[in-house]
């Protein structure tokens, strides 16, 4: 079991990352503790996006191909832009989610972001909150939706855009503190 001051956490990023998701969820986790690692598919920065404006930018530590999901207790993935289509799309993306999925390790997912699961596999037969994506796109892959803001099914928790950052950062450090084995280094 990882106790927050231990736990290491990947959060999936790209161009048109919601940025004041992605500023609070960081700030949250750093000061519990956690150690963070930004994921995105290239090395360069990306850049935010707040109110259809671009704002941050932020730095990579790693790319997408290059992490491994034994190295990380969570996986975070905020709310995308339609300009960051390009995740869902992915394979490194998509096989690194697979990944986490397999590996039972806590996913949270923030509204749009459920695009970037899509294509992975992992939402057939599994609840998610009605309010992330069109319910056309979640049925397509075999989901079923629930009218709540968070649904938490197994390991994946779902998120609508409406929900606070905080809340979502709650119920994943409180997934990881539930007994899921420590990330190997």
């Amino acid at each position: 079991m990882a106790q927050p001051e231990q736990a290491h956490i990947a959060m999936l990023v790209d161009d048109g990352f919601a940025q004041p998701d992605v500023v609070e969820a960081y700030q949250i986790l750093k000061l519990a503790g956690v150690a963070l690692t930004i994921l995105a598919p290239r090395p360069s920065p990306v850049k935010g996006q707040h109110e259809y404006q671009w704002s941050t930018m932020l730095f990579v530590d790693t790319v997408i191909a290059d992490a491994e999901a034994h190295h990380f207790d969570a996986l975070f993935i905020p709310r995308l832009s339609r300009l960051s289509d390009t995740l869902r799309r992915d394979h490194a993306t998509i096989t690194l989610i697979q990944r986490f999925f397999i590996a039972q390790k806590p996913i949270a997912v923030i509204g749009s972001g459920l695009h970037s699961l899509l294509k992975t596999g992992i939402l057939s037969q599994r609840q998610v909150s009605a309010a992330t994506l069109p319910a056309h796109d979640l049925t397509r892959v075999g989901s079923e939706t629930v009218d709540e803001e968070i649904v938490v099914d197994g390991n994946l928790i779902t998120a609508s855009s409406a929900v606070p950052v905080r809340d979502v950062v709650q119920k994943l450090m409180d997934a990881v503190r539930s007994g899921i084995p420590p990330a190997s280094q």
